[in-house]
C-alpha cells in the first residue's frame, strides 16, 4: 500500500515537474546536435544493431545486473553473488536491508543509464575535437543502447511475479522509469544541443 500512495504522491509532484523540465529543454534545443554527423551516426548504427541482433543477450543481461550492482554499491549494501549468462538470465545477490534500499536495487536496471552516463559525462568533458566526435558517436549510439534494453526489461519483466518491478510494486515503478527517462532525456539534450 505504502508504494502505491508514494506512486500516486510522485505522479503528481514529480514526474510533471521533470516532464515540464524535459519538454522546456527539448523545445530551447534549436537546430542540429553537436557533432550532428557523428550523433546521428550512432543513432543509425545502434538501430541496424538493434534491427540486425535484438538484443544480444548477454551484453544485455551483463549490463542489467551491472545496474544490481552499481545500485548495491552506491547504496552501501554488500554484494554477494554476481551472475550473467546467455539467454538465461542472471542474478545479483546482496545482503538483507531496508525496503528502500532493496527498491533502489531492484528498480536500477529500469532507470539507471549506465552505458550512457559515461558517454554523456565524457561529452561534457572533452575538449579535443576528435574526442567530441567519438563522444558523439557513442552517446548516439547508447541512446539507443539505453532504450532497446528498457524497452526489452520491460516487456521481459513486467508481468512476471518476482520480478525487479513486481517487488518495488508496478505503479511505482513505472512512475520511477518515467522520472528517470525525463531526467536522462534533460542530460542528453543539454549535453548534445548544449
Amino acid at each position: 500500500m505504502a508504494s502505491f500512495v508514494l506512486a500516486v504522491v510522485l505522479a503528481l509532484t514529480a514526474l510533471p515537474l521533470l516532464a515540464a523540465w524535459a519538454h522546456d529543454t527539448w523545445r530551447g534545443a534549436h537546430g542540429w546536435p553537436q557533432d550532428p554527423v557523428w550523433f546521428l551516426a550512432g543513432l543509425g548504427g545502434a538501430a541496424a544493431l538493434v534491427w540486425w541482433r535484438r538484443p544480444n543477450w548477454l551484453v544485455h543481461t551483463f549490463v542489467h545486473e551491472s545496474c544490481h550492482a552499481v545500485a548495491c554499491l552506491l547504496t552501501g549494501v554488500r554484494l554477494r553473488e554476481f551472475q550473467v549468462s546467455d539467454g538465461h538470465g542472471g542474478a545479483v545477490l546482496h545482503d538483507r536491508t531496508d525496503a528502500w534500499r532493496t527498491a533502489i536495487i531492484a528498480i536500477a536496471p529500469y532507470t539507471l543509464p549506465l552505458t550512457l552516463a559515461p558517454a554523456l559525462a565524457a561529452q561534457d568533458l572533452a575538449r579535443n575535437a576528435t574526442v567530441r566526435d567519438l563522444c558523439s558517436l557513442a552517446v548516439g549510439f547508447l541512446a539507443v543502447h539505453h532504450a532497446h534494453a528498457l524497452w526489452h526489461n520491460l516487456r521481459l519483466n513486467f508481468a512476471h511475479r518476482q520480478g525487479d518491478l513486481a517487488r518495488v510494486g508496478r505503479p511505482l515503478s513505472l512512475v520511477l522509469i518515467a522520472c528517470a527517462q525525463c531526467a536522462t532525456a534533460v542530460w542528453v539534450v543539454r549535453t548534445m544541443w548544449g
